[in-house]
């Protein structure tokens, strides 16, 4: 008599795919850090936008027989003003709101600027090479070469200090990142078959530029602006402190803590607090900025 042995025959199931909210979770979680920076940044943007409606004192208001006060929560502070006062008896808290509009200001405007020249220097240099690319990146490394804060001074000891030559100072002389990264771009899409085709077609070389390698390094060019932002805080705030700045009475962040400097072994406050807000902006830019990378990435797994 034979046995018969009966076989199982296993199968590897499919695993089944994750719900939609499943993956959105996952997403969100990822990107987690820049979600914090982007509602950091949202409070720093209605400090900026709104500062009327949520400074509680005058900015510019000055009470000498108020000046110095501590913050609420130390001995001898006052209950309308949360976070004391300065040197000749104005609201702390009120300046550290009007601040933010000339820091993101300064920093969003600078940033554009310095944008639009790095980017079109860029592409012209990669795109085209030989001599414009020659020249391009001899430039480059020219303004490299020259050290920011002496371009600053000579360029605002000419111009004067003021909020506009603050901006014209850091957007001219910040710009040689946007040329390099974007060069180096446009140089790997310019060997690519669709813009060869583009080219054979008979397409300009501005319809080329525009629809076919500019979009394709977007993505870069936001990330680095993004995170030049940041950057253009802190030099408007170095700027600021050195008096080559935004002016007073104006709030400024950097011009506060320059205010504030002398008191800062017993009047711990008047430099706390404006360095805490310029640490928050630039922290939450920074977490922007890696959280838009991560968005925009193709070979991001979502």
């Amino acid at each position: 008599m034979q046995e018969t042995s009966t076989r199982l025959e296993t199968f590897d199931l499919p695993t089944p795919p994750s719900s939609g909210l499943h993956r959105v979770f996952r997403r969100l979680w990822r990107l987690r850090f820049g979600i914090i920076g982007a509602v950091i940044i949202a409070l720093a943007l209605s400090a900026a936008i709104i500062p009327q409606a949520l400074a509680p004192q005058d900015p510019y208001a000055q009470q000498l027989s108020r000046r110095l006060l501590p913050p609420v929560w130390s001995p001898g502070g006052q209950a309308e003003y949360l976070l004391g006062t300065d040197h000749v008896g104005r609201d702390y808290l009120s300046r550290i709101i009007y601040g933010s509009r000339a820091a993101l200001l300064c920093g969003f405007l600078a940033t554009l600027l310095s944008c639009a020249v790095g980017v079109s220097l860029g592409v012209a240099a990669g795109y085209y090479g030989g001599v414009v690319d020659s020249v391009v990146s001899n430039l480059v490394n020219v303004m490299l070469a020259f050290p920011f804060i002496l371009l600053a001074l000579v360029v605002i000891a000419v111009m004067g200090p003021s909020f506009v030559n603050l901006i014209v100072v850091l957007g001219l002389t910040t710009w040689t990142v946007y040329t390099r990264v974007v060069r180096a771009e446009v140089l790997v899409y310019r060997e690519r078959d669709f813009v060869h085709a583009a080219i054979s077609l008979g397409g300009t070389d501005l319809r080329v530029i525009l629809r076919h390698i500019l979009p394709n390094v977007v993505n870069t060019i936001v990330v680095l602006a993004s995170l030049e932002v940041a950057r253009n805080i802190l030099r408007e705030a170095f700027l600021s402190f050195l008096g080559l700045g935004i002016q007073p009475p104006t709030p400024s962040w950097g011009g506060m803590l320059s205010e504030g400097r002398i008191y800062m072994l017993n009047k711990w406050w008047l430099a706390t607090f404006p360095g805490l807000a310029i640490f928050g902006a630039t922290l939450g830019i920074n977490l922007l900025g890696d959280g838009l990378r991560d968005l925009l990435d193709p070979h991001l797994d979502t």
